[in-house]
């Protein structure tokens, strides 16, 4: 997959930059079509000390992790409405052109919730921990920079 950097400048069309392997910069890509995730490309661990390779390899994981929750549960979602907006079609013979309510979307997604609820605390309190080891992380890596710079 092609992932491009879009830099804004004021009155003229946005600069387009493709990724380069040897950018040590996180590049972001646009939204993913199923989980509408922005997913990030980390920079290579050439010339990376252990601490930023560990960090990057945990950040890596994360968001994969994170892109195949959001894209399980938007697919259960949108899968789950279709059959909804289906099965209330039938019941009240509505035509194509015709659409739920907004009451009835609102028990779809009332029930939908509610059906997931024990799922995303689950997903939840798994992010919280996942986050709060990348800020560990986050923190080995600064203070290696850190040392790096006073004993040279």
């Amino acid at each position: 997959m092609v992932y491009f950097y879009f830099k804004d400048l004021p009155y003229e069309e946005p600069e387009i930059k493709p990724f380069s392997e040897t950018d040590g910069n996180i590049w972001v890509g646009p939204p993913h079509p199923v989980s509408n995730l922005r997913l990030k490309i980390f920079p290579n661990s050439s010339g990376q000390s252990e601490e930023e390779k560990d960090f990057y390899m945990q950040c890596r994981k994360t968001q994969e992790w994170n892109h195949q929750y959001w894209e399980a549960h938007n697919k259960d979602f949108q899968e789950s409405r279709k059959l909804f907006i289906e099965q209330v079609s039938k019941d009240k013979n509505l035509s194509k052109d015709e659409v739920a309510d907004s009451e009835e979307m609102a028990r779809f997604y009332e029930t939908f919730l509610k059906k997931n609820h024990s799922k995303h605390s689950t997903y939840n309190w798994n992010w919280y921990k996942k986050n709060f080891e990348l800020l560990y992380l986050a923190a080995k890596v600064n203070f290696s920079k850190l040392r790096r710079i006073f004993k040279s």
